[in-house]
């Protein structure tokens, strides 16, 4: 079988890292952004859509063994609005691909002033 992912969010912090750690096990990696542009890793298999559109993301998904959802609202705005219907199609195209789920929640806790690294 093979290993393929979809990284949502692999062009931000924890998607791109996520997305590079995968690569460097061997994994085939899918991108998901909302416009294709110069300078995006050659090595990941990007794909131009949006995580708020249900259809992207399953289309971006097809058969895919893992499915990364790091990704959050542009410029962070309309959080409450947009979260959870993106969460909502992650969710959606990794059951439609009997796909693992893994969501890297967030780093906001890991204040450096107040956790030692």
């Amino acid at each position: 079988m093979e290993r393929i992912a979809l990284v949502l969010g692999a062009s931000g912090g924890v998607g791109g890292e996520t997305a590079r750690a995968l690569l460097g096990k061997g994994w085939q990696v899918r991108g998901l952004v909302r416009q294709l542009r110069p300078g995006l890793d050659p090595r990941i298999d990007w794909r131009e859509g949006d995580a708020m559109v249900r259809a992207d993301v399953l289309a971006a998904a097809q058969g895919v063994s893992a499915l990364v959802h790091a990704v959050n609202p542009p410029g962070y705005l309309e959080w409450d609005k947009r979260v959870l219907p993106m969460l909502e199609n992650s969710i959606g195209a990794a059951r439609a691909n009997d796909a693992r789920l893994a969501l890297p929640g967030t780093i906001y806790n890991y204040d450096p002033a107040q956790t030692p690294v």
